[in-house]
Protein backbone atom coordinates (compact mmCIF):
# COMPACT_ATOMS: atom_id res chain seq x y z
CA UNK A 1 0.00 0.00 0.00
CA UNK A 2 1.52 3.68 -1.01
CA UNK A 3 2.33 6.28 1.84
CA UNK A 4 -0.32 8.51 0.85
CA UNK A 5 -3.07 6.10 1.15
CA UNK A 6 -1.89 4.36 4.13
CA UNK A 7 -1.54 8.08 5.98
CA UNK A 8 -5.07 9.01 5.04
CA UNK A 9 -6.83 6.00 5.94
CA UNK A 10 -5.30 6.43 8.89
CA UNK A 11 -6.25 9.71 9.67
CA UNK A 12 -9.58 9.22 9.14
CA UNK A 13 -9.48 6.29 10.79
CA UNK A 14 -7.82 7.66 14.52
CA UNK A 15 -9.75 11.39 13.88
CA UNK A 16 -6.97 13.55 14.31
CA UNK A 17 -3.34 13.84 12.79
CA UNK A 18 -1.97 13.59 16.45
CA UNK A 19 -3.54 10.06 16.87
CA UNK A 20 -2.87 8.98 13.61
CA UNK A 21 0.62 10.04 14.15
CA UNK A 22 1.42 7.79 16.83
CA UNK A 23 -0.64 4.48 15.04
CA UNK A 24 2.13 5.24 12.33
CA UNK A 25 4.84 5.50 14.61
CA UNK A 26 5.95 8.88 13.34
CA UNK A 27 5.74 12.40 14.60
CA UNK A 28 2.85 14.64 14.19
CA UNK A 29 4.31 17.62 11.71
CA UNK A 30 6.04 15.25 10.08
CA UNK A 31 2.78 13.76 8.90
CA UNK A 32 1.16 17.07 8.96
CA UNK A 33 3.90 18.16 6.32
CA UNK A 34 3.54 15.09 4.39
CA UNK A 35 -0.32 15.29 3.87
CA UNK A 36 0.09 19.50 2.76
CA UNK A 37 2.88 18.81 0.34
CA UNK A 38 0.62 15.78 -1.02
CA UNK A 39 -1.98 18.43 -1.03
CA UNK A 40 0.68 20.67 -2.78
CA UNK A 41 0.87 18.16 -5.56
CA UNK A 42 -2.30 17.21 -6.26
CA UNK A 43 -3.73 20.92 -6.12
CA UNK A 44 -6.49 20.21 -3.91
CA UNK A 45 -7.06 19.86 -0.37
CA UNK A 46 -7.52 16.05 1.29
CA UNK A 47 -8.80 16.53 5.02
CA UNK A 48 -11.00 18.78 6.36
CA UNK A 49 -8.67 19.78 9.51
CA UNK A 50 -11.66 22.02 10.69
CA UNK A 51 -13.67 19.04 11.23
CA UNK A 52 -13.41 17.18 14.72
CA UNK A 53 -12.94 14.27 13.84
CA UNK A 54 -10.97 15.30 11.19
CA UNK A 55 -12.93 14.37 7.64
CA UNK A 56 -11.77 13.80 3.96
CA UNK A 57 -12.95 16.50 1.32
CA UNK A 58 -14.72 15.37 -1.46
CA UNK A 59 -11.72 15.58 -3.71
CA UNK A 60 -9.59 13.41 -0.65
CA UNK A 61 -12.51 10.73 -1.12
CA UNK A 62 -11.73 10.82 -4.58
CA UNK A 63 -8.25 10.28 -4.66
CA UNK A 64 -8.63 8.30 -1.62
CA UNK A 65 -10.48 5.87 -3.90
CA UNK A 66 -8.24 6.36 -6.91
CA UNK A 67 -5.27 5.30 -4.70
CA UNK A 68 -6.73 2.37 -4.23
CA UNK A 69 -8.15 1.23 -7.70
CA UNK A 70 -4.52 1.75 -8.27
CA UNK A 71 -4.07 -0.36 -6.06
CA UNK A 72 -5.85 -3.39 -7.25
CA UNK A 73 -4.61 -3.14 -10.54
CA UNK A 74 -1.39 -3.28 -9.36
CA UNK A 75 -2.29 -6.58 -7.02
CA UNK A 76 -4.37 -8.03 -10.26
CA UNK A 77 -1.34 -7.33 -13.06
CA UNK A 78 1.23 -9.16 -10.80
CA UNK A 79 -1.27 -11.89 -10.33
CA UNK A 80 -1.88 -12.24 -13.88
CA UNK A 81 1.42 -11.82 -14.69
CA UNK A 82 2.86 -14.45 -12.22
CA UNK A 83 0.24 -16.97 -13.66
CA UNK A 84 1.72 -16.47 -17.37
CA UNK A 85 5.16 -17.99 -16.05
CA UNK A 86 5.88 -21.21 -17.80
CA UNK A 87 7.41 -24.07 -15.55
CA UNK A 88 10.49 -25.07 -17.84
CA UNK A 89 12.53 -24.27 -20.76
CA UNK A 90 14.70 -21.12 -21.56
CA UNK A 91 13.35 -17.86 -19.57
CA UNK A 92 13.26 -14.31 -21.22
CA UNK A 93 13.25 -11.34 -19.16
CA UNK A 94 10.58 -8.75 -21.05
CA UNK A 95 10.05 -5.16 -19.91
CA UNK A 96 7.38 -3.15 -20.93
CA UNK A 97 5.43 0.05 -19.49
CA UNK A 98 3.17 -1.66 -16.58
CA UNK A 99 0.00 -0.83 -18.74
CA UNK A 100 1.35 -2.20 -22.10
CA UNK A 101 1.68 -5.43 -20.01
CA UNK A 102 -1.67 -5.51 -19.50
CA UNK A 103 -2.88 -4.55 -23.29
CA UNK A 104 0.40 -5.88 -25.13
CA UNK A 105 1.96 -8.79 -23.77
CA UNK A 106 -1.46 -11.00 -23.45
CA UNK A 107 -1.89 -10.49 -27.53
CA UNK A 108 1.70 -11.97 -28.30
CA UNK A 109 2.26 -14.31 -25.40
CA UNK A 110 -0.42 -17.55 -26.84
CA UNK A 111 1.59 -17.27 -30.20
CA UNK A 112 5.20 -17.40 -28.69
CA UNK A 113 3.90 -20.42 -26.55
CA UNK A 114 3.17 -21.72 -29.71
CA UNK A 115 6.59 -21.82 -31.13
CA UNK A 116 8.29 -21.98 -27.62
CA UNK A 117 5.66 -24.09 -26.03
CA UNK A 118 8.89 -24.22 -22.97
CA UNK A 119 9.53 -20.75 -23.35
CA UNK A 120 9.28 -19.19 -19.44
CA UNK A 121 8.76 -15.76 -19.63
CA UNK A 122 9.47 -13.18 -16.59
CA UNK A 123 7.42 -10.00 -17.12
CA UNK A 124 8.31 -6.84 -15.60
CA UNK A 125 6.36 -3.79 -15.74
CA UNK A 126 8.74 -0.58 -15.12
CA UNK A 127 9.10 3.28 -16.20
CA UNK A 128 10.94 4.37 -19.11
CA UNK A 129 13.78 5.54 -17.17
CA UNK A 130 13.92 2.08 -15.03
CA UNK A 131 13.37 0.21 -18.28
CA UNK A 132 16.75 1.41 -20.31
CA UNK A 133 18.39 0.67 -17.09
CA UNK A 134 17.18 -2.73 -16.92
CA UNK A 135 18.41 -3.72 -20.15
CA UNK A 136 21.93 -1.86 -19.74
CA UNK A 137 22.21 -4.18 -17.18
CA UNK A 138 21.26 -6.83 -19.15
CA UNK A 139 18.73 -7.99 -16.56
CA UNK A 140 16.35 -7.11 -19.25
CA UNK A 141 16.44 -9.37 -22.78
CA UNK A 142 14.04 -7.20 -24.42
CA UNK A 143 12.08 -4.10 -24.01
CA UNK A 144 9.22 -2.05 -25.38
CA UNK A 145 10.11 1.10 -24.73
CA UNK A 146 10.60 4.79 -25.74
CA UNK A 147 13.43 6.29 -27.04
CA UNK A 148 14.52 8.93 -24.10
CA UNK A 149 17.86 8.93 -23.62
CA UNK A 150 19.02 6.02 -24.62
CA UNK A 151 22.79 6.41 -24.42
CA UNK A 152 25.33 3.81 -24.43
CA UNK A 153 24.67 0.08 -23.89
CA UNK A 154 21.68 -0.16 -25.29
CA UNK A 155 20.29 -0.79 -29.03
CA UNK A 156 17.16 0.67 -29.71
CA UNK A 157 15.27 -0.06 -33.00
CA UNK A 158 12.77 2.31 -33.69
CA UNK A 159 9.53 0.81 -34.63
CA UNK A 160 6.93 3.31 -35.24
CA UNK A 161 6.18 7.24 -34.26
CA UNK A 162 2.92 6.90 -31.78
CA UNK A 163 0.39 9.62 -30.99
CA UNK A 164 -0.03 11.54 -28.31
CA UNK A 165 -4.10 12.81 -27.57
CA UNK A 166 -5.10 15.35 -25.20
CA UNK A 167 -8.11 13.32 -22.78
CA UNK A 168 -10.59 14.58 -20.55
CA UNK A 169 -14.07 14.93 -19.73
CA UNK A 170 -13.69 18.83 -20.22
CA UNK A 171 -11.81 18.30 -23.49
CA UNK A 172 -15.65 18.39 -24.79
CA UNK A 173 -15.62 22.21 -24.33
CA UNK A 174 -13.14 22.45 -27.13
CA UNK A 175 -14.93 20.09 -29.23
CA UNK A 176 -17.56 22.11 -29.11
CA UNK A 177 -19.75 20.34 -31.84
CA UNK A 178 -16.69 18.50 -33.37
CA UNK A 179 -16.40 14.53 -33.28
CA UNK A 180 -14.58 12.81 -30.84
CA UNK A 181 -10.67 12.58 -32.56
CA UNK A 182 -10.57 15.96 -34.39
CA UNK A 183 -7.57 17.30 -34.68
CA UNK A 184 -6.98 20.70 -33.53
CA UNK A 185 -3.69 23.16 -34.38
CA UNK A 186 -1.77 23.49 -31.17
CA UNK A 187 -2.13 27.20 -30.38
CA UNK A 188 -5.85 26.23 -30.45
CA UNK A 189 -5.13 24.86 -27.37
CA UNK A 190 -3.12 27.06 -25.19
CA UNK A 191 -5.33 29.43 -23.36
CA UNK A 192 -7.11 25.90 -22.69
CA UNK A 193 -4.36 23.82 -21.43
CA UNK A 194 -3.52 26.75 -19.19
CA UNK A 195 -6.84 27.18 -17.65
CA UNK A 196 -7.40 23.75 -17.35
CA UNK A 197 -6.06 21.19 -13.76
CA UNK A 198 -3.34 19.33 -16.27
CA UNK A 199 -2.65 15.67 -14.80
CA UNK A 200 1.14 14.48 -15.83
CA UNK A 201 2.84 11.83 -15.60
CA UNK A 202 5.85 12.23 -13.22
CA UNK A 203 9.50 13.17 -15.33
CA UNK A 204 11.13 10.03 -15.27
CA UNK A 205 8.37 8.87 -17.55
CA UNK A 206 8.74 8.92 -21.43
CA UNK A 207 4.72 10.86 -21.67
CA UNK A 208 5.88 12.74 -18.72
CA UNK A 209 8.77 14.26 -20.66
CA UNK A 210 7.04 14.63 -24.03
CA UNK A 211 3.83 16.31 -22.31
CA UNK A 212 6.06 18.55 -20.79
CA UNK A 213 7.76 19.85 -23.61
CA UNK A 214 4.86 20.14 -25.73
CA UNK A 215 3.63 22.51 -23.23
CA UNK A 216 7.22 24.89 -22.75
CA UNK A 217 7.45 25.14 -26.36
CA UNK A 218 3.23 26.24 -26.19
CA UNK A 219 4.00 28.56 -24.05
CA UNK A 220 1.96 27.01 -21.17
CA UNK A 221 2.32 27.64 -17.65
CA UNK A 222 -0.08 25.38 -16.02
CA UNK A 223 -0.97 26.43 -12.65
CA UNK A 224 -2.34 23.21 -11.47
CA UNK A 225 -0.36 20.20 -11.47
CA UNK A 226 -1.44 16.74 -10.14
CA UNK A 227 1.56 14.72 -10.88
CA UNK A 228 1.18 10.37 -11.26
CA UNK A 229 3.20 7.42 -11.97
CA UNK A 230 0.92 5.60 -13.69
CA UNK A 231 -1.18 6.38 -17.31
CA UNK A 232 -4.04 4.13 -16.00
CA UNK A 233 -5.40 5.50 -13.05
CA UNK A 234 -4.62 9.50 -14.52
CA UNK A 235 -6.71 8.70 -17.49
CA UNK A 236 -9.74 7.76 -14.82
CA UNK A 237 -9.21 10.98 -13.23
CA UNK A 238 -9.33 12.96 -16.13
CA UNK A 239 -12.25 10.86 -17.38
CA UNK A 240 -14.19 11.74 -13.69
CA UNK A 241 -13.52 15.40 -14.10
CA UNK A 242 -10.83 16.03 -12.02
CA UNK A 243 -8.40 17.43 -15.24
CA UNK A 244 -6.60 17.01 -18.61
CA UNK A 245 -4.50 14.92 -19.77
CA UNK A 246 -1.91 13.53 -22.47
CA UNK A 247 -2.42 9.90 -22.99
CA UNK A 248 -0.92 7.10 -25.63
CA UNK A 249 -3.36 7.16 -28.57
CA UNK A 250 -2.86 3.09 -28.87
CA UNK A 251 -4.11 3.27 -24.63
CA UNK A 252 -6.61 6.46 -24.86
CA UNK A 253 -8.63 4.98 -27.85
CA UNK A 254 -9.43 1.73 -26.36
CA UNK A 255 -12.78 0.07 -26.10
CA UNK A 256 -12.97 1.17 -22.33
CA UNK A 257 -12.35 4.06 -23.17
CA UNK A 258 -15.11 4.41 -25.44
CA UNK A 259 -16.79 6.92 -24.13
CA UNK A 260 -14.12 9.57 -22.99
CA UNK A 261 -13.79 12.48 -25.16
CA UNK A 262 -10.13 13.33 -26.57
CA UNK A 263 -8.36 15.76 -29.51
CA UNK A 264 -5.30 14.85 -31.87
CA UNK A 265 -2.97 17.49 -31.64
CA UNK A 266 -2.00 19.10 -35.54
CA UNK A 267 1.53 19.29 -34.25
CA UNK A 268 4.20 16.92 -35.26
CA UNK A 269 5.88 17.08 -32.12
CA UNK A 270 4.07 15.73 -29.83
CA UNK A 271 4.45 11.89 -30.69
CA UNK A 272 6.19 8.93 -28.76
CA UNK A 273 8.89 7.19 -30.85
CA UNK A 274 8.22 3.66 -29.90
CA UNK A 275 10.36 0.53 -30.28
CA UNK A 276 12.83 -2.24 -29.09
CA UNK A 277 15.19 -2.15 -26.79
CA UNK A 278 18.03 -4.78 -26.17
CA UNK A 279 21.45 -4.81 -24.68
CA UNK A 280 24.59 -3.68 -27.46
CA UNK A 281 25.79 -6.74 -27.52
CA UNK A 282 23.43 -9.21 -27.28
CA UNK A 283 21.88 -9.66 -30.76
CA UNK A 284 18.21 -11.24 -30.16
CA UNK A 285 18.56 -14.87 -31.30
CA UNK A 286 16.14 -17.77 -31.07
CA UNK A 287 12.80 -17.32 -28.78
CA UNK A 288 14.08 -13.19 -27.78
CA UNK A 289 14.34 -12.84 -31.44
CA UNK A 290 10.82 -14.18 -32.58
CA UNK A 291 9.07 -12.38 -29.61
CA UNK A 292 10.73 -9.26 -31.09
CA UNK A 293 9.23 -9.59 -34.46
CA UNK A 294 5.98 -10.35 -33.05
CA UNK A 295 6.08 -7.43 -30.26
CA UNK A 296 7.28 -5.29 -33.42
CA UNK A 297 4.03 -6.77 -35.80
CA UNK A 298 1.54 -6.28 -32.76
CA UNK A 299 2.41 -2.52 -32.40
CA UNK A 300 2.58 -1.53 -35.47
CA UNK A 301 -0.58 -3.32 -36.02
CA UNK A 302 -1.92 -1.48 -33.11
CA UNK A 303 -1.07 1.71 -34.11
CA UNK A 304 -2.98 1.44 -37.83
CA UNK A 305 -5.65 0.70 -36.22
CA UNK A 306 -6.06 3.75 -34.42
Amino acid sequence: MSDALRYLQTIVEQGSLTQAAATLFISQPALSRYISRLEESVGVKLIDRSSQPIVLTSEGHRYSDYLQASEKLRASMEADLKGMEQLSGETVNLGATAWRTLTLIPQVLSEILEVWPGLRIDIHGMSNSDLLAGVRSKKLDLAVMYTGRIGIGVHFSKIADERVLIVGKAVSKILAGRERGSTISAIQLKNFLQSERLILMHQDHNIGAVSRDFLTRLGVRPRRVMNINNVVPMIDLATSGIGVTFAPESLASRPEYADVPFIRIQHVDLVQEIGLAWPADQEPKGAVKDLADMLTKEIIRGIQDN
